[in-house]
């Protein structure tokens, strides 16, 4: 078995469907399926046992009650994949047939590559494509970019979450972070996750859109955003990163100064004034040279070449 798709479902029945026949549809063939539920209250066990007989099925899994975490799902899925690669294809999105082929060569034909990944449009509740499009990594202007893992962290993943979509990667069994630290996370464990399994060889961004990520109102992203959940977890994550990734000083203070800056215009949604403060204060005391930072990034863009995750 070349690749485990699999497939943590929480609440989506009315994608379910559309997201794995996209799987079962592929036109690479070696694969299995893994379905896990965990608990959810709509009729998304229903449409799952529709296709328990149906080939390339290996798992199907029911929570008895909800996890309250995407990466316990996640790490339920690896421990009964048999696949060298592995797919989580999420359960609100949708693929192109052509999705796993375009991955699995790449991997292939580079035995140092650790992930792949393609370009995703986004598409909203109905599946139809939306005009807004998601920040991305930057294109060699190639069908095809093969970087170095350290390289791609550091133009890259150091700016944003250029991996934003599960769905839109293929990667290594054997490239699963063993410290589960991505586990600690409610938000940004994905991110963690594959800064850790880039830095361990090479990644291979695809671009071409063979991905489909859906918008819609049931999303953590959207809680998370106004109860100051990921503005928390992403003072903890950059703690990390740092120590992940030695960077000359200045490059670092600018990179800092980004953050900060982001940080304080996305305090303004968080609703709870008493949290809004809570989480100011945790900011102040990892970064007591706000203001400082800022001015340095923003002169960093200016004065110096820089590299171009700064920008």
């Amino acid at each position: 078995m070349k690749v485990s798709v699999i497939i943590p479902n929480y609440r989506h029945a009315l994608y379910l469907k559309e997201r794995i026949d996209s799987v079962l549809e592929q036109t690479y063939r070696d694969f299995e399926v893994i379905i896990l539920d965990d608990c959810s209250p709509d009729d998304s066990r229903e449409i799952i046992e529709t296709y328990r007989t149906r080939e390339k099925i290996a798992h199907i899994v029911y929570n008895e009650r909800n996890s309250g975490s995407t990466f316990m799902q996640w790490q339920k899925g690896f421990d009964l994949a048999q696949g060298e690669y592995i797919w989580i294809a999420e359960s609100d999105d949708f693929a192109d047939p052509g999705f796993l082929s375009s991955c699995v060569e790449q991997l292939e034909n580079e035995p140092s590559c650790t992930l792949a990944y393609t370009e995703s449009r986004l598409v909203d509740a109905e599946s139809r494509p939306m005009k807004k499009r998601m920040k991305g990594a930057y294109s060699k202007s190639s069908p095809c970019d093969m970087w170095d893992g350290h390289d791609f962290v550091l133009r890259n993943m150091l700016r944003c979450n250029t991996i934003y979509n599960a769905s839109m990667v293929v990667f290594r069994k054997a490239a699963i972070p063993a410290d589960k630290t991505y586990m600690q996370f409610r938000l940004n464990g994905d991110w963690l996750f594959w800064v850790e399994i880039a830095l361990q060889g090479k990644v291979a961004h695809i671009n071409a859109p063979y991905n489909n990520f859906r918008q819609h109102e049931v999303k953590v992203t959207q809680t998370s955003r106004t109860d100051g959940t990921g503005l928390a977890e992403l003072l903890r994550l950059y703690d990390i990163f740092f120590s992940l990734i030695e960077l000359p000083r200045r490059t670092r203070w600018a990179i800092e100064g980004r953050i900060i800056r982001h940080a304080r215009r996305a305090l303004r949604h968080v609703q709870n004034p008493i949290r809004r403060r809570e989480i100011a204060d945790m900011w102040h005391l990892r970064y007591p040279h706000m203001r400082q930072r800022i001015i340095w990034y923003k002169l960093y863009r200016h004065l110096f070449i820089p590299p171009r995750f700064i920008r």
